[in-house]
């Protein structure tokens, strides 16, 4: 299995995640849930074990070279990005706010709709390696 590397998408900003699915890898000594952040340029060293679980976005972020910090989805983006321990992942991003798609046909849905629908949410799917 070829290692994963993170598309343009991925690379171009930051993301903050934390566990929902508490399980004994996912606490401190102290019994806190941990949280994982990954940075722009930055590479992180976790065991497999550390990967596994469900994690909800906490934070998406842009920052340009001058520093300024910017929001492409907004402030309260949400997301879910999930790793079994067989070496699949799943995620699911969102823009805060999305509008409602109008119909609850998706093939019936206006020109407009489905632009609107497209710019505001991104999944997808693989094998992940550690």
């Amino acid at each position: 299995m070829a290692a994963c590397r993170p598309s343009y998408f991925v690379s171009r900003y930051r993301f903050r995640i934390e566990p929902l699915t508490t399980t004994d890898h996912a606490t401190g000594a102290d019994g806190r849930v941990s949280s994982m952040t990954r940075r722009q340029g930055e590479e992180e060293h976790m065991s497999e074990q550390d990967f596994v679980g469900t994690w909800r976005l906490v934070l998406m972020e842009a920052r340009s070279s001058d520093g300024n910090v910017t929001y492409p989805w907004g402030e309260d983006a949400g997301g879910l990005i999930m790793y079994s321990p067989e070496g699949y992942m799943s995620v699911v991003l969102f823009s805060a706010g999305r509008e409602h798609f109008g119909t609850s046909d998706i093939l019936a849905g206006s020109e407009k709709h489905l632009a609107v629908a497209a710019r505001t949410y991104l999944s997808y799917a693989g094998r992940y390696e550690v």
